[in-house]
């Protein structure tokens, strides 16, 4: 293999580890923060059903006022959750439910689910019960969701390891420690700011909401075009880089 092709397959080299630069770590803390938002939330609605199963056991709430207050309080942090989450975690999460239920379509749900029955042909009882449901329904976890996200977070944390032991190894490899050690820091931070702002951009934009695969492309693309771009700017600018 001539030098030529030599120096060639290694900018290739490069530019792959540049590419892998600006997604492995803006994903994986993602993934980081999502299964965060999905223990808080979880946590979160389990006292609060809690309180309220309280309230109804003591007499100060009647079923249908505890159904609706739970109905009421699930919708309240399923929004806020969102609002803390990332634009592709918040994507994942329309797909799989657009909003909470209203209380008259919880109503209907559970009164055709436990009786067979329209909710104005249910018994006081069998109100009684519908409403106990919602109650209880309210603080059940997706199993399939909270599954997924037990599994992303210490895998998220793992990437975010490698991801920092790659730049460590870089910086421990390069003749020039502190130079290279910036240099890893600029491709780093290029691939986050590029991921967020590309990945805003695109979900507010194009994608709309309830398209996480959408939302993916974007993310993506703007970390590996921010992070080429820095690498670029950064080997024109700097003394002693090959320019391209």
């Amino acid at each position: 293999m001539s030098e030529a092709q030599t120096r060639h397959h290694s900018r290739e080299l490069e530019d792959a580890l540049t590419a892998l630069d600006g997604t492995v770590l803006p994903l994986s803390l993602r993934g980081v923060q999502e299964a965060s938002v999905r223990r808080q939330y979880a946590a979160a609605i389990k006292a609060a059903v809690a309180e309220i199963r309280g309230e109804v056991a003591s007499g100060a709430l009647t079923p249908e006022q505890g159904a609706v207050r739970a109905g009421q309080v699930r919708n309240i942090i399923l929004a806020q959750s969102r609002a803390r989450s990332s634009e592709l975690g918040r994507a994942w999460a329309e797909a799989i439910k657009q909003e909470g239920k209203t209380f008259p379509e919880l109503v209907e749900k559970y009164a055709q689910r436990l009786f067979q029955k329209a909710p104005a042909a249910l018994s006081e009882a069998e109100r009684d019960g519908v409403m106990r449901e919602i109650i209880g329904a309210a603080a059940r976890d997706n199993a399939q969701v909270s599954g997924a996200l037990r599994f992303l977070g210490p895998a998220s944390r793992g990437l975010v390891a490698l991801s920092i032991g790659l730049a460590i190894y870089e910086v421990y490899e390069s003749p020039d420690r502190p130079r290279e050690a910036l240099h890893q820091g600029v491709l780093i931070g290029s691939g986050a700011v590029g991921s967020y702002v590309v990945g805003a951009l695109g979900v507010s934009l194009v994608c709309g909401p309830g398209a996480p695969v959408c939302a993916g492309v974007f993310l993506v693309v703007g970390g590996i075009g921010f992070a080429l771009g820095a690498d670029y700017f950064w080997r024109r600018l700097q003394p002693g880089e090959p320019k391209r």
